[in-house]
């Protein structure tokens, strides 16, 4: 969600007609750094804590995949279904509810 300043700043742009690029552009960047600033508050450490055992969450792979679909069992991590017994996970997250709409 986005914060209540940068409401107000867009509300002000709007009423002002959009002027000048530049303060568009600042606007928008302020905007993409507070939605990254939710998303990181939303990543758990597996050192702090693990997943419920075979929920599908998104974990973050520090050997060379990224961000991933993944699974936790009492065998391990299961990367985008395949078994990986290299554990590079080293953070995870729920998966975010799905499209209103969609069966």
């Amino acid at each position: 969600m986005i914060n209540k300043t940068l409401k107000e700043r867009y509300q002000r742009l709007i009423d002002v007609g959009f002027p000048h690029p530049t303060l568009w552009t600042e606007f928008m960047e302020d905007c993409i750094h507070e939605i990254d600033t939710q998303v990181q508050k939303g990543w758990i450490s597996v050192e702090d804590d693990l997943p419920p055992l075979n929920e599908k969450i998104l974990a973050f792979d520090s050997g060379g995949f990224g961000v991933l679909s993944a699974r936790y069992s009492t065998r391990g991590w299961y990367l985008e279904g395949e078994l990986d017994n290299f554990q590079h996970v080293t953070h995870w997250t729920h998966l975010p509810s799905p499209p209103k709409g969609v069966d």
